[in-house]
């Protein structure tokens, strides 16, 4: 059975030292990842717009907007995995670099050799959080869906005092009767008591 290569993974490089820039591009691409270029943030903000992106190396230090600031303006909108790329060491810049939660943060002189595995790692522990995240939505929107039928049971047991397991029931025959999902019969029910207690309102003051 024949089985399909995964895609190279698309990355953006941010540096505005020129020579950088192109050797570690063009070492990356022998290595078959795709990658664009920007020598400034304000390149790469425009590129992050044709996007996506697998993975972001920026460069921390660069006239006008730093790496560390492209970061986060990037990540007002839109998740991007950055792997940063400094030849500061002190304890403020790393402080500042971690602070938004990187992927990898690599020490210049860097080659390709070495760069490499750090991308590679970068882009595994980019995959595990974003399953991670998918996770945590997906037991939110499970709860959510729990919380809203739990709710629609208890307003058919305060209008018609049955049970509840006859409640669950009843609520199920609905959802299969008219060919919807339990939970938006459950909604359509909940929002129903809402109107009706705001239509009531006026008439409990009267």
């Amino acid at each position: 059975m024949d089985t399909q290569a995964p895609p190279a993974a698309r990355i953006l490089l941010v540096d505005d030292d020129y020579m950088t820039l192109v050797m570690l591009a063009k070492g990356m691409r022998e290595r078959g990842y795709v990658v664009d270029e920007a020598p400034n943030a304000e390149i790469a903000l425009k590129l992050v717009e044709s996007g996506p992106y697998d993975l972001g190396i920026f460069d921390i230090s660069m006239p006008g907007m730093s790496g560390i600031e492209l970061a986060a303006q990037i990540h007002q909108t839109r998740r991007l995995p950055v792997l940063f790329l400094s030849a500061n060491t002190d304890e403020e810049t790393v402080a500042k670099a971690t602070a938004g939660n990187p992927v990898g943060y690599v020490v210049k002189p860097v080659n390709v050799p070495r760069l490499v595995p750090s991308i590679e790692a970068a882009l595994a522990s980019a995959k595990a959080m974003e399953k991670n995240r998918e996770t945590c939505d997906q037991l939110n929107e499970a709860l959510s869906k729990k919380r809203i039928i739990s709710t629609a049971v208890g307003v058919l047991l305060a209008h018609t005092h049955a049970q509840r397991e006859t409640a669950n029931q009843a609520l199920r025959k609905l959802a299969r009767d008219n060919h919807r999902k339990i939970e938006d019969v459950a909604e359509s029910i909940v929002n129903a008591a809402e109107t009706l207690h705001l239509a009531e309102a006026p008439l409990r003051h009267s």
